[in-house]
């Protein structure tokens, strides 16, 4: 008998903690894994990929934060190797990588407390999982959702 959800187990366990530093950054680790499952029919792999391209998307990272993660996760550079890449020095590149990380971690929490398919201790939901084309039109409202925060955050920090 095939237990269609034990991918969906799977994952929950391995990425319990999304909405935290760590969580992000073991989900990262293990991106080439992940991308490998996806093209032997992984859908699960799928959506935590598709998942993470949106939340890194929305997390607002610098340019150098978005460098530093695509060398150090993507092409599996060391720090010292990104920062003589980039021209930096390593703990910048540390830090471009905490910060990063962090703002990642953030969209995550944020999708949690909308209930958008995450738990903070338990991963993937899968009651809370929604189709494809809801989740496009979703993440249209929530990219203006953040954007006229971010004008409100903005508009206070001025008084």
């Amino acid at each position: 008998m095939y237990d269609k959800e034990a991918k969906i187990r799977r994952y929950s366990t391995r990425y319990h903690s999304l909405g935290t530093s760590l969580g992000v950054r073991r989900l990262l680790r293990d991106y080439h894994t992940l991308k490998e499952r996806r093209y032997d029919g992984d859908y699960v792999a799928c959506d935590v990929l598709t998942d993470l391209e949106i939340a890194i998307s929305l997390a607002c990272l610098t340019m150098r934060q978005k460098q530093t993660l695509a060398l150090i996760y993507i092409k599996d550079l060391t720090q010292k190797t990104a920062a003589e890449q980039l021209g930096l020095r390593q703990d910048t590149i540390s830090r471009h990588e905490k910060a990063a990380i962090q703002k990642v971690a953030a969209v995550y929490q944020y999708w949690t407390e909308l209930g958008e398919g995450y738990e903070l201790t338990g991963g993937l939901n899968e009651k809370h999982r929604i189709k494809n084309e809801d989740r496009q039109v979703m993440e249209r409202n929530k990219s203006r959702k953040v954007a006229t925060s971010s004008s409100i955050k903005g508009d206070r920090g001025s008084d």
